[in-house]
């Protein structure tokens, strides 16, 4: 969390960098409030929750068992390679046993999502989005219904908290890469090595949730210029990826093939998919996580839905670009598809684990990286189409602004209204993972409206 409070990312407007001299995060107070305030609506957002002893049918399954259910929880985790989620697991299964008890764990829950949209803002104030604007798309992100899974559901609460560690180590990478006084190579090596151990830690918890490292890049890649895009941020690529392939090298080596086997557990996951399949799982991927994951705040997934965010992802890309092509005296084209191309292997890499893996593990409860990253583009693609408007002459800077501000707020009332329904009537992405679960167990015939 250190990391978190003190990370401040700097630029010099001569160099062409996107980053701004702000020290946002210099304020431990401004930090406190904004955690504060993501705190108070998800308090809000769930107060019948926290009223009541609620719990999901699979929590009654993995918690009202014999007294052996905690050290067979602890097995499952192991067996999937989730030692420190097998030590966070030991403490909810062996201490839910009341109403009471339900609620701290919850309060533990919300204080992650908290975490995880002020990491999301903190990004968002990097790539030089307003104050009130970062603040409403991050507070969006906190009533997605892969967010709400993880306050309604008890037995996935700790999947929360592998997002907030890899997004940190993310935030730690962006801070050795554009640090304006270069502070020495031992500097470096301790960000690093930090960065690694967080992403390593996050991958103990949950492999999928450990992905919002790339979600974090995706986010931070949406603003930066597209002119001599990979001569600008090579050095910073090189480190960010050479980062997250190290830190997922060493978890498979170490905690899923010689510690298991030292343990004399056998893995609980099936093999990597081979390259031919690779085609028929990218259609499937395409066909069902990626459109729940479009439908963002929509807890009935539509391919009618889905579309109308890519129209207006699509818009906002255009939008921009003319805005850029208009203002920049030199524009490549090659450039601009260089970044976006990033920006969709990004996209991928946040759902990495379940694509290369031979099984079909498509649970809601793991698109939150994704769905976090296509939240934003949305947001993204509202606010370029308002400024897209600038020749109306009345239309003005300022105008625009409150237009965008108040866009934003009416959609935090209007998703935490629906997220506020989904917790009183315990809907939610839940019951996606039980279509999930028995449409796989039924030969994969997918039966999501």
């Amino acid at each position: 969390m250190e990391h978190l409070i003190l990370v401040s990312v700097y630029m010099k407007r001569g160099d062409n960098s996107m980053f701004e001299s702000r020290g946002f995060i210099s304020n431990p107070i401004r930090i406190i409030g904004v955690m504060l305030f993501f705190s108070t609506i998800l308090l809000l957002v769930y107060a019948p929750v926290l009223q009541e002893a609620y719990f999901h049918r699979f929590d009654h399954a993995r918690i009202y068992l014999p007294s052996e259910a905690p050290a067979k929880t602890v097995l499952q985790a192991k067996k999937e390679g989730r030692f420190t989620l097998a030590f966070l697991d030991y403490l909810v299964v062996s201490h839910v046993r009341s109403s009471e008890s339900t609620r701290a764990v919850r309060l533990f829950a919300i204080i992650g999502v908290a975490l995880f949209a002020s990491v999301i803002w903190s990004i968002l104030k990097l790539s030089r989005i307003r104050s009130d604007h970062a603040l409403l798309i991050s507070a969006l992100i906190c009533i997605l219904p892969c967010s709400q899974m993880y306050i309604l559901w008890l037995i996935i609460i700790p999947y929360i908290y592998g997002a907030v560690l890899s997004s940190i180590s993310a935030l730690i990478i962006f801070n050795i890469a554009y640090q304006e006084n270069n502070k020495g190579k031992t500097y470096e090596i301790i960000g690093i090595i930090s960065a690694i151990i967080l992403l390593v830690i996050a991958l103990t918890i949950h492999q999928s949730m450990a992905m919002a490292y790339w979600a974090i890049g995706a986010i931070l890649a949406l603003n930066w210029d597209n002119y001599d895009f990979f001569r600008k941020y090579r050095r910073l690529l090189l480190k960010y990826f050479l980062v997250g392939f190290v830190s997922i090298g060493i978890y498979y080596v170490v905690f899923y093939k010689i510690l298991l086997s030292v343990m004399n557990i056998l893995p609980n996951r099936g093999g990597f998919l081979p390259i031919y399949m690779f085609p028929i799982k990218f259609l499937t991927f395409l066909q069902v996580p990626f459109k729940n994951a479009l439908n963002l705040w929509n807890t009935y997934p539509t391919y009618l839905f889905a579309s109308f965010i890519i129209v207006i992802i699509f818009c906002g890309i255009i939008f921009s670009s003319l805005k850029e092509i208009k203002e920049k005296k030199r524009f490549m084209l090659i450039n601009l598809f260089q970044k976006n191309f990033l920006i969709l292997c990004l996209l991928m890499l946040s759902y990495l684990p379940n694509l290369v893996i031979l099984e079909q593990a498509y649970d809601y409860r793991t698109l939150l990286p994704l769905a976090a990253v296509l939240s934003v583009m949305f947001c993204f693609g509202l606010i370029h189409i308002i400024e897209f408007f600038k020749f109306i002459p009345t239309f003005s800077p300022e105008l625009r602004n409150k237009t965008i501000t108040v866009l934003l707020i009416m959609l935090v009332i209007v998703t935490s209204l629906l997220a506020r329904y989904n917790a009183t009537h315990w809907y939610g992405g839940a019951q996606l993972d039980v279509e999930l679960f028995r449409s796989q167990k039924s030969g994969y015939t997918l039966t999501i409206k």
